[in-house]
């Protein structure tokens, strides 16, 4: 009995092996999905104290919703517009706005980024 027990599950373990490596044409399992380089989302931010103003830079594959806004800590927004594809860039005059900690956020649907930064 404990033959009959041991050869079936030697017969199964090799069967499922041979599967596995047919189904998949080896022994690793295909990849669910790649992530390229021109997919992958870039934000950077430079305050500029001195003048003022905030000069951001986005680049990516955005969908049409994707936006970028200014708000600050209770989330009032500022400023927003809606990105376009590609490499972009964006001058905010901050000029207006009083002293306080402020967020810069990129809203990319399944991605949100956000960055901080003080206004003196």
């Amino acid at each position: 009995m404990k033959k009959t027990f041991v050869s079936m599950a030697f017969v199964a373990i090799t069967l499922n092996g041979l599967f596995a490596q047919n189904f998949y044409g080896g022994n690793d399992p295909e990849p669910v999905a790649t992530v390229s380089a021109e997919n992958e989302t870039h934000l950077s931010m430079e305050w500029r104290e001195n003048e003022n103003l905030l000069r951001v830079s986005v680049s990516g594959n955005f969908d049409p919703y994707t936006s970028i806004s200014v708000m600050n800590q209770k989330g009032e927004e500022f400023f927003f517009e809606f990105v376009e594809n590609g490499n972009n860039e964006y001058i905010f005059d901050l000029s207006e706005m009083e002293n306080g900690s402020y967020r810069l956020l990129l809203n990319a649907g399944r991605e949100i980024r956000i960055k901080r930064f003080v206004k003196n």
